[in-house]
């Protein structure tokens, strides 16, 4: 969804998918924000880099101990509205019944992307590789969450 300020000028893009992309993968997507945040990058110390891996491991343990309250509290307003719980809930279920029951999680990777951190922990399935990527804002809310084939 393109979000303009009643001027068409483009203000930022909110995108939202669940279910089965085109190749039959599951995806989850939720994004927010500003074109300008996506596109700039700025380096990340090592000690916010922990942080946010650190956050990202909660939030995914969050997900497969089926906390998906928790992890829609930690959602900005914005994408709050757009999706919810149960929402979280059917894209894992899903992501499971296609690459089979989540074992256990890979090695955190945080990027920044302007003024958020974009975190990507590797999924270990039983029967193929997933991915969760989730994106913070500098006050630790949740911009965006993906949970992807890898």
């Amino acid at each position: 969804m393109r979000i303009t300020n009643g001027r068409n000028h483009l203000v930022g893009t909110v995108t939202l998918a669940v279910g089965l992309a085109l190749a039959g993968n599951l995806a989850l997507g939720v994004a927010g924000g500003t074109p300008q945040a996506r596109a700039t990058e700025t380096v990340a110390t090592a000690p916010t880099q922990a942080r946010y891996d650190q956050r990202a491991l909660e939030q995914l343990n969050n997900i497969a101990r089926g906390n998906y309250g928790a992890v829609h509290a930690a959602l900005d307003p914005d994408l709050q509205r757009k999706i919810s719980p149960n929402t979280i809930a059917d894209a894992w279920s899903k992501l499971q019944q296609s690459h089979g029951n989540y074992l256990f999680p890979g090695r955190p990777s945080t990027s920044p992307r302007g003024e958020l951190s974009v975190v990507e922990v590797p999924l270990h399935m039983a029967r193929q590789p997933g991915r969760f990527q989730i994106t913070f804002h500098p006050n630790g809310r949740i911009a965006g969450l993906y949970l992807l084939p890898n």
